[in-house]
């Protein structure tokens, strides 16, 4: 049994709310946390793609060597001026760990022989703390899944649908 490894609370620098920034909304999160879990999306376009437009990003396929027309998906943030390559949060625990909301805690590792990872709104946890856990294939989907839950959460509550 391998034990649990606990990543400190770290999330990236990112400012919250933006003036003019546009919020994501639960319906196009749930849709992203749907396709994680049925796989379908990725026979049109990658997983990534539907959870990046779902948190507002623009994602297109652009060409990005003009000799020999090759394409790539490549993304915008909802505030940057450059497209950049399309992070893949499912695979990658780096890209997984900038989908965690602003000052938000994390922590990821393998648990029982499966992968795991978790969010919380802050640490340590306490009654009335929003917290998310979830297994995947690696730490990276796991977290991918616990983020978009907690951003969906933070979406519905913006919404009014949660108090």
């Amino acid at each position: 049994m391998t034990a649990p490894l606990a990543i400190p609370a770290a999330p990236l620098p990112r400012a919250p709310g933006f003036a003019g920034a546009p919020e994501p909304s639960a319906l196009l999160l749930t849709e992203a946390l749907q396709a994680l879990e049925d796989h379908a999306a990725a026979a049109l376009e990658p997983v990534d793609v539907v959870i990046h437009r779902a948190l507002g990003w623009r994602v297109e396929r652009r060409v990005v060597r003009a000799s020999d027309g090759r394409r790539a998906w490549m993304v915008k943030g909802p505030l940057s001026a450059t497209w950049i390559p399309l992070p893949r949060p499912t695979q990658i625990l780096p890209d997984a760990v900038r989908l965690v909301p602003w000052r938000w805690c994390w922590g990821a590792g393998v648990r029982d022989a499966h992968p795991y990872a978790w969010v919380a709104s802050r640490w340590p946890v306490a009654e009335g703390v929003s917290w998310f856990e979830q297994r995947g294939p690696t730490p990276a989907f796991a977290l991918t899944k616990a983020a978009l839950f907690a951003h969906r959460s933070i979406a519905l509550r913006r919404e009014g649908h949660m108090p």
